[in-house]
């Protein structure tokens, strides 16, 4: 029977993101911000004269704005963990397997 030896594990983790992605974060950002606001003040708009319309468009928008809610929640949630489990492996584990 062959012995087998404790696997370690050192992953590939910097710490921080590079600036080109930070960069492209904030972008995404600024264009759901920009997005929103524009898609509430069109709404706005459009409320008095056609009242049924802008119902339906409110509506549509709110539920647009809920959904690019939630994607970005779970977006950072999602980016959160991944971190947390990085650096609980960069630390070690129970079984005794330390990186660096």
């Amino acid at each position: 029977m062959q012995e087998s030896a404790p696997v370690g594990f050192d992953p590939m983790y910097e710490g921080q993101l590079p600036w080109s992605i930070r960069l492209f974060v904030m972008y995404l950002i600024v264009v759901l911000l920009v997005s929103c606001f524009r898609a509430v003040r069109l709404v706005w708009d459009l409320r008095s004269p056609r009242k049924a319309t802008a119902e339906v468009l409110m509506t549509f928008c709110l539920g647009l704005f809920v959904c690019a809610a939630l994607y970005a929640f779970a977006f950072l949630y999602e980016t959160l963990l991944l971190r947390y489990k990085l650096r609980q492996l960069s630390r070690g584990n129970d079984n005794g397997v330390v990186s660096r």
